[in-house]
């Protein structure tokens, strides 16, 4: 099941966040442009951040969480996938993506992320996830866990230990350290 919903996560995850690099580095590569002329102001740098924090954030949901790796293998065959594809259909691949959209009177081109290298390096990183042994495992049933953490903290000391322990505390004849 939870192959399912890592797959679900990735076909939400992965567009969204294709959408939002496109926006944030349309618009940053626009401000910085724009900086040859004059001075970039803060305000003008921080909403391509905020696009590019979130694209970073999505991705790293399914990149790092500990559920099935499913999500982001797939994430990570599409978007690397799409900048292979440059090397046999450089302009089929280009044109398809090269598509002007706006959100918010903020333009962007959805191929920036492919003319930027962005979809092969984040792409690359995703494709990590086969290689990470644990996250294809199950986490244990938690009513075992519980059990058996419960079974072995409601033991009570031997007497021996306890003795063992109140003479070495009330021993006198321990060296004291001084600071």
């Amino acid at each position: 099941m939870r192959h399912l919903w890592t797959l679900i996560a990735a076909l939400v995850i992965a567009p969204l966040s294709w959408f939002l690099l496109a926006i944030g580095q349309s618009t940053s590569l626009r401000v910085l442009d724009d900086a040859n002329t004059a001075a970039p102001s803060g305000a003008d740098v921080l909403r391509p951040l905020v696009f590019l924090l979130v694209a970073g954030l999505l991705l790293g949901l399914i990149a790092t969480l500990r559920m099935s790796p499913l999500g982001a293998v797939l994430t990570g065959v599409l978007y690397a996938g799409s900048y292979i594809l440059l090397l046999v259909a450089p302009h089929g691949v280009v044109d398809a993506l090269s598509k002007d959209i706006s959100f918010g009177g903020l333009h962007a081109d959805l191929s920036a992320p492919l003319r930027t290298g962005t979809s092969a390096l984040v792409g690359a990183m995703l494709l990590l996830a086969l290689v990470s042994v644990s996250r294809w495992r199950r986490w244990p049933e938690p009513e075992l866990a519980t059990e058996s953490w419960s079974s072995s903290t409601t033991r009570t000391p031997s007497p021996s230990t306890l003795a063992g322990w109140t003479s070495f505390l009330r021993d006198d004849s321990r060296p004291m350290s001084r600071n």
